[in-house]
């Protein structure tokens, strides 16, 4: 009973029909797209204290029902579900620093790992404007293996060292590869590891705790994807194909959640303050 209800929120969340199925990657690209267009990667939660121990139910309801997007930990592990219902083979992995991208947030990135007709691939859907929108082959021989993710970037996985690879996106405009983050397969197993980026990648952390970060991608009807919006406190910013960005000023708080329900689809209004140091320091 619990899987049909899973199956049938998240359809109903991508505005997909009930009887939908994944039967190959060109339908789960299809779900990376309606995804991630519907569901906004942010860190709201953090700010305004409605953060605490996590369980799959309550990220569920989250996602889901509260429909308030979130890290990237709940986004891809409810994805991660959905494709288990579909019978695939995913696991949940996450990523670390690499001697390429010392960036402190990609320790506390986590990603899906498929096993699919030979083929093992990275699904993620919580890249920001990193997104391949599709799966990505995580051993890349060719070029064929280099598929085109949002705003026209090339996107591929390679071998590293020691039994781990590299996620990598290039540009229209750049001539070298970009590393986003260096993972290996080891799966993660309970929520243990959720906890912990929760709290020092989120709570603790100065990128995430100090204003809010919103992001989107856009899609029409079709699912082509065209853009991705960021909102702060103080801006709205569509980025769109060879980095080319409109700005607005976000002039109060009812402006923020004016763009924050339009445009981001969250479920819930949210109140800027000066310091969010009383949601950051609740007893849990």
């Amino acid at each position: 009973m619990y899987v049909n209800i899973f199956k049938n929120l998240f359809l109903e969340h991508v505005k997909f029909p009930q009887n939908f199925r994944i039967n190959n990657l060109k339908d789960l690209s299809k779900i990376m797209k309606a995804f991630q267009s519907t569901t906004p990667y942010n860190n709201l939660n953090i700010l305004d204290g409605s953060w605490g121990i996590e369980t799959f139910d309550k990220i569920t309801k989250k996602v889901l029902i509260e429909k308030t997007g979130g890290f990237c930990y709940q986004l891809n592990s409810v994805l991660n579900h959905f494709m288990k219902v579909n019978g695939m083979n995913v696991k949940l992995v996450k990523a670390f620093k690499s001697d390429k991208n010392l960036h402190e947030n990609l320790r506390f990135h986590f990603l899906n790992i498929l096993n699919y007709n030979g083929k093992v691939c990275i699904v993620d859907v919580a890249a920001g404007s990193a997104s391949p929108l599709q799966p990505v082959v995580i051993d890349c021989q060719s070029e064929k293996d280099i598929v085109i993710g949002l705003n026209g970037n090339q996107c591929r996985s390679i071998k590293h060292t020691h039994g781990t690879f590299l996620y990598q996106t290039k540009s229209p405009n750049d001539r070298e590869w970009k590393t986003i983050y260096h993972f290996n397969l080891r799966p993660v197993i309970g929520l243990d590891e959720f906890h912990h980026a929760q709290f020092y990648g989120g709570v603790k952390h100065s990128y995430f705790n100090q204003r809010p970060l919103v992001n989107i991608l856009t899609a029409d009807k079709s699912l082509k994807v065209s853009s991705i919006f960021t909102l702060t406190d103080s801006s709205f910013t569509k980025t769109k194909k060879e980095n080319q960005k409109t700005k607005k000023k976000i002039e109060n708080n009812q402006m923020f959640n004016s763009y924050l329900q339009n445009q981001f689809n969250y479920g819930k209004s949210f109140e800027i303050k000066q310091s969010y140091h009383d949601s950051l320091n609740k007893p849990i």
